[in-house]
């Protein structure tokens, strides 16, 4: 699913769960495109605190955790 995302660059890069898992593998237009490890999710946005666009990317088709019963 790629979506724009109220969550900012800078509110992901917070986050003590999302920090450690960032990595950047890529630039658009001079700017970071960050994957978070262990959790599917591409990220970038042309400012760090602003709108940005993210790529959810997991197999099963839920994040862990997200399971449905």
């Amino acid at each position: 699913m790629v979506c724009i995302d109220e969550v900012s660059v800078s509110d992901m890069l917070a986050s003590p769960f999302y920090q450690p898992r960032a990595s950047v593998i890529a630039y658009i237009d001079l700017k970071p495109v960050l994957y978070y490890n262990g959790a599917g999710i591409y990220q970038w946005s042309d400012t760090l605190d602003k709108q940005c666009l993210s790529y959810w990317l997991t197999h099963p088709e839920l994040p862990p955790g997200w399971e449905l019963n």
